[in-house]
């Protein structure tokens, strides 16, 4: 590809999203990640973890305890997963962010109605 017809935005390159071609990934790629996450971290990071999930669209606590909590991350891409990872990582007394889902289907897919199977009554 020349350099001509070749840019991408800042972001997207940032976030390894190219043209079909380039790296492997293809161009308006429109799927949804479903991940969640198991924060452990100390009782006195809550508030900052808390104050930083308010700020995060892709991100919602599901389940909280004095030591752990657990996040629904809905992302369009798998790389912004790991993005949101890293910066809990680096809030001040997070001590672990495991993934312990992740799940990722194309857009269009998961907006169409849901069909009964053969033979189950409606």
């Amino acid at each position: 590809m020349s350099a001509d017809t070749f840019h991408p935005s800042r972001r997207a390159f940032l976030q390894g999203r190219f043209p079909r071609g380039e790296r492997g990934h293809e161009a308006g790629n429109d799927e949804l990640h479903i991940s969640s996450l198991l924060v452990q971290h100390r009782p006195q990071a809550m508030p900052a973890l808390e104050a930083y999930v308010d700020t995060q669209p892709a991100l919602e606590i599901t389940a909280r305890g004095e030591h752990r909590c657990v996040l629904l991350c809905e992302t369009g891409h798998q790389r912004e997963v790991l993005d949101l990872i890293d910066a809990m990582l680096a809030l001040p007394g997070v001590v672990n962010v495991s993934l312990i889902y992740h799940h990722a289907e194309p857009r269009d897919e998961l907006e169409q109605p849901l069909q009964p199977p053969p033979g189950a009554e409606a």
